[in-house]
């Protein structure tokens, strides 16, 4: 028989390439349910059973991709030479699932081919003979097939719906939607202990029925879409529901039969005008035998902006007990009629777009209240309250200065335009495409906007004969720039805005493209099914953080925003790779600090980066884009200090290029001829620093501190510890966010480097007045001429502390005195446990010897982490 059972990975990759051959087919679903209850296999010579692929092998042996796979011809060779002659795919069907298999043989052999993708055009043929392309798709079909019978029955069992959410994904059954967290959300919230009757009157998601359970206790009702009704009952069959009530019947007529213990809504749709969510309410507010409780999905401008009648009235019954704003724009409500006493008059409110929450799986955050703000009942029943903690104010940046876009930009009226008074030569549609994202990394006026000829202009367009700023009319804010000197062209679905002509382009459309930006037309994150529409005038009243005068570094001391930095689109050159300056960051003392694009010249990989320049500004100019020394004589400096700047990107990589070591590396340091000086290359992280996400008015709690910031900086300082290097300058502004939500470290500018000896190999003195050093390197000299492990717990500690406090300073406390009592104090105004405080009162120790003595022991008192091991 063919070979099979390689493991999880080849069965994700085999449902990949069966879509390659087979695209929106559901035939997929149903074989993983019979796997899952080991009745599918692979045979020689079928006897019963559903036939789902067979492959001749004497037909196969000469197509191109036989050969082309030694493996395969060699099995099936082998085979032939037993005497088989064809092998395949075999599936037991229940009597009472046959039907299921006829509805998806008709939806896949009928439907999609004859509908689906005739309409779209997207029918891929992989052959031009007939025999070889229906040979290809039988062994797709097969090899799949062949994967599931072979993985572990229990393996599959558990990962069921997982595997089954990305075939429902693959098959575009649905608009595009993560249905499996949704289930995960509302199965957290049900908290279903196997007792009760579960109701799910909107089978629409019945990832969430199956993963729910409840067996002979659950009714769901269906429409009429028989392949929909089809996938809930393979579900529940599949994750191994009995004798489940999947049955059509029609969803806004409410079951009379029975009370249901427990309600489900999954469907995020307005049938009758009305939402799922506010008719499943409707029904549940009305029975007066209703003691039980209700979870289900809502648009969150139903939840943040406008509140139902019948949401007030479960407000008001004080039924509303849980609020979990979820991460890609939907909204997760449990209502419970016997809420438990010790939550009356308060409501649970998550938010998880957090970054540090949005990637955390669902049910581990709502099964905590610590993730949890409690809010009180007389507070949620107004409804700008709850729209307020989503949609924080714009906070005007330092050397910035608040403006709405329709202060640099005016509105372009619109126009019916026939084709009649165009003139022939203009007769170009200047259209975007919305499969390809804006590239903000990139320069050029009309990337990311197509121009073509058009037959026929529908009304309103706008003719653009001026510079003009475009935007989309739905989903993602994606600005592009049109560019009147390439001519004159017409635009549709979307708004184009007049540009002031003293507009810095660069500066408008990197700002339109900031989370905080965003946010005000998505405050509550991108739904993935419905893309959010906005007009004109949301657009122009978008609030900017526009820079005025100069930029400021920590120390307050200015540099001129438009002199010596290097300006945008300026290319520079590395071993392998091209950056393109896109903007400028910032600058400490000895560097300053890109936004850039690499491209990878041997692969062509475009991909985000952050680019160091090595330039003391104090000592030097520009002369165009060539950095100069101010004084000739000073070329002594420059090389003392170039050495430093290259010392760090060296620690960095190999510091940051450990496994999980949370520390940013440097990709590659290099020096660039066109400007005379040295730079080197780190990842971008999207989320900013610690103190950017204090700053945008996220509070911090303990769990999430622990788990994010304090784990991950203690495995950093291990990482750079136990290779004798301190980091010396711990702070919020030097702790990145990653796309996990984690902590990593930044920042090795004045770190320091010892020898076997605990002798440093780095004279250089790091005297620091910031809140965050310790008293040991308060000190003129600077200290750490041997290495020790204290000053970077106590800069660690004290980040804590002030991230804890929102912005409370940290002080060192003498041992054995009561200098601990304030911070204490505000620890616990902050709700932070006594073990979190005993932590932070040892890593603030003013004496180095009684902290912590390295980062595995400051690790083990924090509550949960006893007994991890770095």
């Amino acid at each position: 028989m063919l070979k099979f059972g390689r493991g999880s990975a080849f069965v994700r990759e085999s449902i990949k390439d069966y879509y390659q051959f087979n695209p929106d087919t559901l035939m997929p679903l149903l074989m993983l349910a019979l796997a899952a209850q080991g009745k599918l296999s692979i045979e020689r010579d079928a006897r019963q059973g559903i036939n789902f692929a067979s492959l001749d092998i004497d037909q196969v042996m000469d197509y191109e991709w036989v050969k082309l796979n030694p493996e395969l011809k060699k099995e099936l060779k082998e085979l032939k030479a037993d005497g088989a002659k064809k092998v395949t795919a075999v599936g037991i069907v229940p009597a009472d699932l046959k039907d299921i298999y006829e509805t998806f043989y008709k939806y896949d052999t009928v439907t999609v081919v004859q509908e689906y993708h005739h309409r779209r055009g997207i029918l891929v043929q992989h052959s031009i003979n007939a025999a070889d392309e229906a040979a290809q798709r039988q062994y797709a079909t097969l090899r799949l097939a062949g994967e599931l019978s072979a993985a572990p029955q229990d393996w599959l069992q558990n990962q069921f719906l997982y595997i089954a959410n990305d075939i429902l994904v693959r098959s575009g059954i649905q608009p595009r939607r993560p249905r499996i967290r949704v289930a995960q959300a509302l199965d957290s919230l049900l908290n279903y202990d196997g007792k009760g009757v579960v109701y799910n009157p909107f089978a629409g998601c019945a990832l969430a029925a199956a993963l729910v359970g409840g067996g002979k206790n659950l009714y769901v009702d269906g429409d009429t879409n028989d392949k929909l009704m089809a996938v809930a009952r393979l579900l529940c069959y599949g994750a191994g529901q009995k004798d489940c009530h999947v049955e059509q019947h029609d969803s806004t007529r409410w079951r009379e039969d029975f009370t249901p213990d427990y309600v489900l809504s999954t469907y995020l749709g307005y049938p009758g005008g009305v939402s799922a969510f506010d008719t499943c309410l409707a029904h549940c507010l009305k029975d007066s035998h209703f003691k039980g409780k209700f979870a289900g999905i809502a648009a969150p401008k139903d939840i943040f902006e406008t509140q139902s009648p019948e949401m007030k009235e479960a407000l008001a019954r004080d039924w509303v007990d849980t609020i979990v704003l979820l991460p890609f724009g939907e909204v997760a409500v449990l209502i419970d009629a016997s809420k438990p006493a010790d939550r009356d008059n308060r409501v649970r409110f998550y938010n998880m777009t957090h970054p540090m929450l949005s990637r955390r799986p669902v049910h581990l955050v709502i099964c905590e209240d610590i993730y949890a703000d409690i809010l009180n009942l007389d507070d949620v029943k107004n409804k700008d309250f709850l729209k307020s903690l989503v949609v924080p104010e714009i906070e005007q940046e330092e050397g910035c200065e608040i403006i709405s876009l329709g202060e640099i930009c005016e509105k372009m009226p619109r126009r019916t335009w026939s084709l009649a008074r165009v003139r022939e030569d203009d007769r170009v549609l200047a259209r975007i495409d919305r499969n390809m994202p804006y590239d903000e990394w990139q320069q050029p006026w009309m990337q990311g906007v197509e121009k073509e000829e058009i037959v026929g202009l529908f009304a309103p367009a706008y003719k653009l004969d001026e510079d003009c700023l475009i935007v989309n009319r739905a989903g993602k804010l994606e600005p592009r720039l049109f560019n009147a000197d390439l001519g004159t062209a017409f635009f549709q679905d979307g708004f184009a805005f007049r540009m002031s002509p003293d507009v810095d382009y660069d500066w408008l459309v990197h700002e339109l493209c900031k989370p905080y930006v965003v946010r005000q037309l998505h405050p509550y994150g991108m739904d993935e099914m419905v893309p959010d529409y906005f007009t004109e005038d949301q657009v122009l009243a978008l609030q900017l953080n526009r820079p005025v005068g100069a930029l400021f570094d920590c120390d307050g001391e200015g540099i001129d925003s438009d002199g010596d930095k290097l300006p945008a689109g300026v290319v520079l050159r590395g071993e392998k790779t091209e950056y393109t300056i896109h903007r400028f960051l910032g600058h400490g003392y000895f560097g300053y600090t890109y936004s850039a694009n690499s491209h990878n010249l041997a692969t062509g990989e475009d991909k985000e980066v952050v680019l160091k320049e090595f330039y003391p500004y104090d000592y030097f100019h520009r002369e165009g884009i060539k950095a100069v020394l101010d004084d000739p004589d000073s070329e002594g400096f420059k090389a003392e200090n170039c050495g430093k700047f290259i010392e760090e990107a060296q620690i960095m990589h190999k510091l940051g290029m450990t496994p999980d070591s949370h520390i940013v590396p440097a990709y590659e340091q290099f020096h660039s001829d066109d400007t005379d000086t040295d730079y080197y290359v780190m990842p971008f992280y999207k989320d900013g620093s610690l103190d950017d996400l204090q700053d945008s008015g996220f509070n911090f709690s303990e769990d999430m501190l622990i788990q994010h910031v304090v784990i991950p900086m203690c495995k950093a300082l291990n990482i750079a510890h136990k290779n004798k290097v301190l980091h010396l300058d711990i702070k919020p502004e030097n702790i990145l966010v990653d796309e996990n939500g984690d902590a990593v470290l930044i920042d090795f500018g004045v770190a320091k480097q010892y020898d076997d000896d605990d002798r440093i190999i780095n004279r250089v003195n790091m005297h620091s007045t910031s809140v965050f050093a310790s008293p040991e390197l308060s000190t003129s000299w600077g200290g750490m001429v041997r290495f020790g492990e204290q000053p970077d717990i106590y800069g660690l500690a004290a980040t804590l502390y002030y991230l804890a406090t929102d912005r409370e300073e940290p002080h060192s406390v003498m041992d054995l005195s009561e200098q601990d009592k304030d911070l204490r104090e505000c620890l616990d105004r902050y709700s932070f446990s006594k073990e979190f405080a005993d932590a932070i009162v040892a890593g603030l120790q003013h004496s180095a010897t009684s902290r912590p003595q390295d980062a595995q022991a400051f690790l083990n008192l924090f509550p949960g982490c006893e007994g991890m091991k770095l």
